[in-house]
């Protein structure tokens, strides 16, 4: 009987319907109470502090106070607010208002990497940064991708800008023909697809910067697709 109704409400997760309060903090308890039905204990705690969030900030004692709740499942609840604070604490950071913002956030990224590491970063209409994708070869010359992983990155539909960046740990930041070879990939797809590709930004050990956008590289580039209307070589 637990596992279909447990199953049920997962499905209006991947359905995203929507979730009263006590059907959340249900789902939430089924980590904590895998063979009990938790729908009681998340009524008896709405009744107790009235809303999720006077839940997750009140006090571990006042928690196990509660009928079904014991000590562990009050620090449970209450890891779950330090996160979601832990959330609202880090937001801010993440809106990139600039090429300059841009690049300083790719150059503490890659602050103290010891291998190639290849990042697409994916923002929302606002500029407000949605998703960083990140993959290396642990190798200090080259970052291997899969060809389906740009268009999978750009047809996100959070994805309405990106930005790439990569460190060179051996040479300057000037661009490889690979380099080039990549930015005119994601290039076709932002431009089949209507994002936009605001940069190619290459950080080197030594300091050194080199933008795709500030260069000319980029337009260039774009022009180049255009006049092959988006096809091969």
């Amino acid at each position: 009987m637990h596992s279909g109704h447990r199953q049920r409400m997962y499905e209006k997760i991947k359905n995203n319907d929507r979730l009263y309060d006590h059907e959340l903090l249900e789902i939430l308890l089924y980590n904590a109470y895998p063979r009990i039905d938790t729908n009681p204990i998340a009524h008896a705690l709405l009744n107790r502090f009235s809303s999720l969030n006077a839940i997750f900030n009140a006090d571990i004692e006042e928690l196990s106070e509660v009928y079904g709740v014991g000590e562990n499942v009050a620090a449970y609840l209450k890891l779950v607010g330090r996160c979601s604070q832990g959330c609202k604490a880090s937001d801010y950071f993440a809106t990139i208002r600039n090429r300059g913002d841009m690049a300083k956030f790719a150059e503490l990224r890659f602050e103290g990497k010891h291998c190639e590491v290849l990042e697409f970063y994916s923002l929302d209409k606002s500029g407000k940064l949605k998703r960083v994708y990140s993959y290396t070869s642990e190798d200090m010359t080259r970052v291997d991708i899969e060809s389906y992983e740009i268009p999978r990155i750009i047809t996100n539909k959070n994805c309405k800008g990106i930005y790439i960046a990569h460190n060179h740990l051996l040479v300057s930041a000037k661009p490889s023909q690979e380099d080039d070879n990549l930015t005119a990939a994601c290039l076709k797809y932002c431009l089949l697809t209507g994002a936009t590709l605001y940069d190619h930004i290459i950080c080197a050990t030594d300091g050194d910067i080199y933008s795709y956008y500030s260069s000319g590289r980029l337009d260039e580039i774009e022009r180049h697709i255009r006049d092959k209307k988006y096809g091969g070589e």
